[in-house]
């Protein structure tokens, strides 16, 4: 574009935004009316699915399952002293017959030293160094495993026989090769109008998925240990991301992940807005770093849109809060969108998981929405400017 049309074009573009106050208030009834079309074909849309929805199918009796192999779950536990007994003992508690749980724990808070109590015939504790991380812990424990099948979970999960056994099964009977399952808050969290979006937002998301996913969700999964061995054993240096990367790996052997849908661990969510962030920047962050290196350029370039719309909705946000005319119209209509949908995930979680929702979890749908959109600018400044990018 040359010099002496940059002005014309500037012109055009302030004639449009005058044009567009002075009509603000037309275009934003418009705009409203759209959000307001859209939203209702999309409430449609999931009322659908929720006819499609169907029960749990039965899982078999441990007496009828063709063979009970000896499955290990392999734990990295650091700093995880308030969780740590509460995850043994449910480990303890499942009624399947052959298993083994390898946890390497490690900590300033005493997790190794709460959780040697329990060594015994079924649990066998390792210690973590300082500064391994979860990938090193993982290799190391996975050499003292003797399960056939890995099960890996975390140390905030309470385990349970039906999640447990939905994702062993395909791979005990020989169906699967690795199985992922889902997850859901702790018992006494599921009030909690800050958990119950979250868990909303996941659970909307998962239910449109199909039998097979591009991922492993590292809470709730089992590998055969075969397929463990040809990924390398943990043996590929990661320093975050390594349920994704296993995943990554997996695939790339020509592989498939099985999902098990009515597969839910109880996991601990995050109450707290500061734990939350640094939760999901990480996740994203995963893709950001891992994406390209494992050929899955189309999902790291979504999630790389994703961060960068996030970043252009905050900074417009700002320019709308302390503007006025369509600007701020714009704004508004952008925030009922996003009230709107985050109003059909609560309902959708209402009427599939059975859940009460708080009142104020709908109050407080936009504000989430926008902390949502922090997030994604934060994994954006932490890629590109490598501060922080392969932290915890």
């Amino acid at each position: 574009m040359g010099k002496g049309s940059r002005p014309g074009l500037l012109a055009a573009l302030g004639r449009t935004r005058r044009w567009a106050d002075r009509h603000a208030g037309g275009l934003f009834l418009l705009g409203l009316g759209a959000v307001l079309l859209r939203q209702w074909q999309l409430w449609q849309r999931d009322q659908r699915k929720l006819t499609e929805i169907k029960a749990a199918p039965p899982l078999p009796d441990l007496k009828d399952w063709p063979r009970l192999p000896k499955v290990s779950a392999l734990v990295a536990a650091w700093n995880e002293a308030e969780h740590i007994r509460a995850h043994i003992e449910s480990f303890l508690k499942l009624r399947y017959p052959h298993k083994q749980l390898v946890l390497v724990a490690g900590g300033e808070d005493g997790t190794f030293e709460l959780a040697q109590p329990f060594a015994g015939e079924q649990v066998l504790v390792l210690r973590q160094a300082p500064g391994e991380g979860k990938q090193r812990a993982l290799y190391h424990g996975l050499k003292m495993a003797s399960g056939e099948i890995i099960y890996l979970t975390d140390a905030d999960c309470r385990l349970d026989d039906e999640s447990f056994e939905r994702v062993a099964f395909p791979i005990a009977a020989g169906l699967e090769d690795a199985v992922t399952g889902r997850f859901a808050p702790l018992v006494e969290q599921r009030s909690h109008p800050f958990v119950q979006m979250q868990w909303c937002v996941d659970h909307y998301g998962r239910s449109w998925m199909g039998d097979y996913l591009p991922g492993l969700i590292g809470r709730n999964a089992a590998v055969s240990r075969g397929l463990l061995a040809e990924t390398g054993d943990f043996s590929h240096p990661v320093q975050i991301g390594t349920d994704y990367v296993l995943a990554r790996q997996i695939l790339a052997l020509g592989r498939r992940i099985a999902y098990r849908h009515h597969s839910l661990v109880a996991t601990e969510f995050h109450t707290a807005m500061p734990g939350y962030l640094r939760q999901q920047t990480r996740w994203m962050r995963n893709i950001l770093i891992h994406g390209k290196d494992f050929g899955a350029k189309n999902q790291s370039g979504d999630a790389l849109r994703q961060c960068i719309s996030g970043a252009l909705l905050l900074m417009s946000s700002v320019a709308a809060l302390v503007g006025k005319g369509a600007a701020a119209a714009g704004w508004v209509i952008l925030i009922t969108y996003a009230w709107l949908s985050r109003s059909r995930y609560l309902w959708f979680g209402q009427q599939s998981l059975g859940l009460r929702i708080d009142r104020r979890a709908y109050l407080l749908a936009p504000f989430f929405f926008l902390l949502d959109q922090i997030m994604l600018a934060s994994a954006l400044v932490s890629y590109l400017s490598g501060k922080n990018r392969m932290r915890w």
